[in-house]
């Protein structure tokens, strides 16, 4: 049904995506941005070496505010769907939802800049062959700090904690 190894940047359908931003910045130091990708692959496709085309979209919101010169918070949201094989009633044998989100604070102190990010993302499998025991979600936090030694440079430090949990 598919082979051992994908080729993920190879051309099956002919057909070209698209994807478009808009994007607005206010008078105060706010900055807000919409992005949607839409690669129109058709899920059906499929070439002698088993390769399968992926139809794939997403939308993203974003945004950025500069508190101060030296404190900025960015946040995004993110979500989509990507999908493969041939359509059954209602569903495809391979369909993913995707979803997540963060939030991150940046305040520099002289040459250091300290960071705090928090993240949430979540995946959810509706296909006829996926079992929803491979669905997942989770967070994860990181704290930072980044030195700049010079315009070549930066030392970069950084604490990750991940949690997720499959089969929800």
């Amino acid at each position: 049904w598919q082979a051992a190894a994908t080729r993920p940047l190879i051309e099956l359908d002919s057909r070209p995506g698209f994807y478009g931003k808009l994007s607005w910045t206010m008078d105060a130091p706010v900055l807000v941005g919409l992005f949607h990708y839409d690669n129109r692959g058709d899920p059906e496709a499929v070439n002698d070496e088993l390769q399968w085309g992926w139809r794939t979209r997403f939308t993203t919101l974003s945004g950025r505010v500069d508190l101060t010169p030296r404190t900025r918070i960015l946040a995004q949201a993110l979500t989509g769907t990507t999908a493969m094989g041939w359509e059954e009633p209602g569903h495809w044998p391979v369909e993913t939802r995707y979803r997540s989100a963060y939030v991150r604070a940046t305040h520099e102190v002289g040459p250091l800049a300290l960071s705090g990010r928090l993240d949430w993302f979540d995946t959810r499998e509706r296909g006829s062959f996926m079992d929803p025991a491979e669905s997942e979600e989770g967070w994860a936090a990181s704290a930072s700090a980044r030195l700049h030694v010079s315009d070549a440079a930066s030392l970069l430090l950084e604490a990750p904690h991940v949690d997720s949990e499959r089969g929800v």
